[in-house]
């Protein structure tokens, strides 16, 4: 069965909206931190970096850095998934003889969405589908035109759209 994509309109508060825009600019930054730990422990280690070692590595990361601990812990993961997946996409068209495209850094403005990777405690409707619950953001007012499927969801800035 294939996937499917629906977009529905977000209308959140300002509050709401700094912390979207907040959580936005997090993941941005976490992004480029990935990708520079992967370049750089190649470069001087000649070691890869993995996916499960970067996961591992967030609640230090957290420690670290406090205004992380603003943003869902599953948006974080998913955040290194990206990276990885980025990675992904790169050896495979090495492989295939492809002009392979190094996986380059993202600049605020164009890292324009996040991820709630499962539905439930951390994204779900309330108030008979009004609303949105969004973790660590709350509840944002939605139109939801159709029914909202029951898997992960990305969020958009406000302005745009949310896929669900």
């Amino acid at each position: 069965m294939p996937l499917r994509a629906f977009r529905y309109r977000l209308y959140p508060s300002r509050a709401q909206e700094t912390l979207i825009l907040d959580t936005l600019f997090l993941c941005s930054v976490l992004y480029n931190d990935l990708l520079e730990e992967r370049r750089a422990k190649w470069k001087l280690q000649g070691v890869s970096v993995g996916f499960q070692e970067q996961c591992r590595s967030l609640p230090l990361r957290k420690a670290e850095n406090a205004r992380l601990h603003s943003v869902y812990s599953q948006v974080l993961q998913d955040v290194a998934k990206r990276v990885d997946k980025a990675f992904d996409g790169f050896f495979r068209r090495l492989e295939r003889g492809e002009k392979p495209g190094y996986p380059r850094f993202r600049p605020c403005r164009r890292y324009d969405s996040f991820t709630y990777p499962q539905a439930g405690s951390a994204f779900h409707l309330v108030e008979g589908g009004r609303r949105l619950h969004l973790a660590k953001i709350g509840d944002v007012k939605i139109k939801l035109h159709r029914e909202l499927a029951a898997c992960g969801g990305s969020v958009m800035p406000p302005g745009s759209t949310v896929g669900a």
